[in-house]
């Protein structure tokens, strides 16, 4: 659960925050520096699932990213506390 103003573009990041409780996983926030990377608006991108970031292929996607999807996989198969953007739990 995000919990307070996320901070923009830290450190120049572009990244995008998901809700892992809600079925399809959609996107709730994208950093600016994630639409001026990737080109897709901020806006576009709310309610959908990051998987229109790969390739088309499924075979070719699991191919080439294969270590990274099993450690992404196992990262979000835990359990995390929730935690709010200033590092305190709600």
């Amino acid at each position: 659960v995000i919990e307070g103003t996320p901070p923009d573009d830290a450190e120049g990041a572009a990244w995008l925050v998901a809700d892992a409780e809600i079925s399809g996983n959609p996107l709730v926030y994208a950093s600016n520096n994630f639409s001026e990377l990737t080109g897709y608006d901020r806006e576009w991108v709310f309610g959908r699932n990051c998987r229109f970031l790969q390739p088309a292929d499924a075979g070719r996607n699991e191919a080439f990213n294969e270590t990274e999807l099993c450690r992404l996989r196992e990262f979000c198969s835990r359990r995390r506390p929730r935690v709010s953007f200033n590092g305190r739990r709600p």
